[in-house]
């Protein structure tokens, strides 16, 4: 019952996400859409504007003389070569007395016209015969002139490409919307979004699209929305039979192990002065059937926890065999194996077996196997325990000490346990830089091993600047991302058998 719950609650979960996560492209897209035709609005009625403000410093001189045939012809021209002009007026005393349109015929217009902003919307026009205009108007040398903007063109501006889209042009107090009359400016429009133009006093104004829309969800995203529930359900049936066999961490683990799924990478450890592979460090991965690659800081504490480290680390050396038996007589003289332990294996009988067994199967080559104790986990350095490392090391089983300097066991190891290298941890390696102070924890560690006769194996390299600082303070035995990262053998095996050097992968 508990598993079909929680299958339900993810598969569910997961369709909510992919739906909320659909929907917000879907709504980004829309508003986007949105500024790019409002902008494109602005754009179209900036040209216009800039139409009538060319054609109106053309005929400003105009205003000082008469209604001329000449003057008229001027006027006439101009608004002709404005494609998106109505007509050019000559006003004084608020009068029209001469225009392209009436010629020297007068006409009286509202007061408010002569006197009015440079930009006006015009529900109608008595020299147009009632049809909304965009009115620029500006000083001339006696009077003033205008020019106006038709109702056609401006319905060009407010078109969108979808139609979808309602765009309203806002003047002052008035707005135009597209196939509209000129209305004041109300209230509810301060609720809809503006693109201002830039240069001209008026702006475009629009509704933003809602944030969710079903129609929208349907008619844009229909399929991805069914692809997404398919998967849901997928999702949660896969997991459903995941909890359904498999109850608790630690019984999916030993499943793992039982079946083969937990295999070794190898990260090779580098001589910095020649550059070639001295060694490896054999490293747990999980690759799940189904979940794929699981880190190893997820199950390799589980594992110590619940004692499987020790059934684990078995597994681990057989695949090793398994990798390396084919292709030893290829190997290199004096390579170094480097396998982590944990606690447990000190009181274990099953680790010196399985380190003899590694040795005489790999016999055919001289190889050093090097047994890594992290400091973090201290181990009880009992009698037995004592023992044992005593026999592996009359093998040739050299130790090192792993994550040296994070724990508080360094120096008790170093007092009684026999340790042949210590693994200067990541965390100093990294802190190597450009300043000065970087280097004094590294320095520290380096100058104790050295007076100790300890081998040094610098871990976590990952810049030239920090494999040159380390060659240069003797260091050679290197290991980090500058120069491999964990890989599979059939990765490795290449550089092994033809000596290839640092590889970026």
């Amino acid at each position: 019952m508990r598993a079909t719950l929680v299958s339900l609650l993810c598969g569910f979960v997961f369709f909510i996400v992919g739906v909320t996560a659909l929907n917000w492209q879907l709504w980004r897209a829309a508003y986007t859409d949105r500024i790019q035709e409002a902008k494109l609005s602005v754009s179209l009625a900036d040209s216009m504007v800039d139409e009538a403000i060319k054609a109106v410093s053309v005929v400003r001189p105009l205003t000082a003389g008469s209604c001329t045939p000449d003057a008229q012809r001027i006027l006439n021209r101009e608004a002709a070569m404005g494609p998106h002009l109505r007509y050019v007026v000559l006003i004084r005393n608020h009068e029209v007395w001469c225009s392209s349109l009436l010629g020297s015929q007068t006409q009286k217009i509202h007061e408010d016209k002569s006197t009015a902003a440079s930009l006006t919307l015009y529900p109608g026009d008595e020299i147009t015969g009632g049809t909304p205009v965009l009115f620029y108007l500006a000083p001339g040398i006696s009077g003033y002139v205008g020019a106006s903007i038709g109702f056609v063109h401006l319905n060009t501006a407010l078109k969108t490409a979808s139609n979808r889209i309602q765009l309203t042009l806002v003047v002052g107090n008035k707005m135009l919307n597209y196939n509209d009359v000129v209305r004041p400016f109300t209230s509810e429009q301060q609720s809809k979004v503006h693109q201002q133009s830039l240069r001209y006093p008026f702006r475009i104004e629009y509704d933003p699209p809602p944030f969710f829309s079903l129609g929208r969800l349907i008619s844009q995203g229909g399929f991805l929305t069914a692809i997404l529930a398919i998967m849901s359900l997928v999702t949660g049936w896969i997991l459903h039979r995941y909890l359904s066999k498999y109850t608790t961490p630690e019984e999916n683990l030993r499943r793992a192990i039982d079946k083969g799924e937990i295999i070794p990478f190898y990260q090779p450890v580098v001589n910095g002065a020649s550059g070639k592979i001295d060694g490896f460090e054999i490293l747990a991965r999980w690759k799940h059937p189904e979940a794929g690659f699981i880190p190893p800081d997820v199950f390799i504490p589980l594992a110590e926890k619940t004692g499987l480290i020790i059934e684990l680390t078995h597994k681990l050396m057989m695949r090793v065999i398994e990798d390396l038996t084919p292709v030893m007589p290829h190997l290199p003289e004096g390579l170094h194996i480097g396998i982590n332990i944990s606690a447990a294996h000190g009181q274990s009988e099953v680790l010196e077996y399985d380190c003899l067994h590694l040795l005489d199967a790999l016999s055919a080559k001289k190889i050093t196997l090097v047994l890594e104790v992290t400091e973090r986990e201290p181990m009880a350095l009992t009698p037995k325990t004592l023992s044992m490392f005593a026999r592996l090391r009359s093998h040739g089983v050299l130790v090192a000490l792993d994550d040296f300097g994070t724990g508080y066991s360094g120096i008790s190891y170093l007092n009684e346990f026999p340790v042949d290298f210590i693994k200067i941890d990541k965390s100093f390696v990294r802190r190597i830089s450009n300043s000065p102070d970087s280097t004094l924890l590294v320095d520290c560690v380096i100058d104790m091993a050295k007076k100790l006769s300890l081998q040094i194996i610098a871990e976590g390299v990952e810049t030239q600047h920090q494999a040159d600082y380390l060659n240069a303070k003797g260091i050679h035995f290197l290991q980090g991302y500058y120069f491999w990262r964990p890989v599979p053998f059939y990765r490795l095996a290449p550089a092994l058998l033809f000596g290839f050097h640092r590889i970026t992968l």
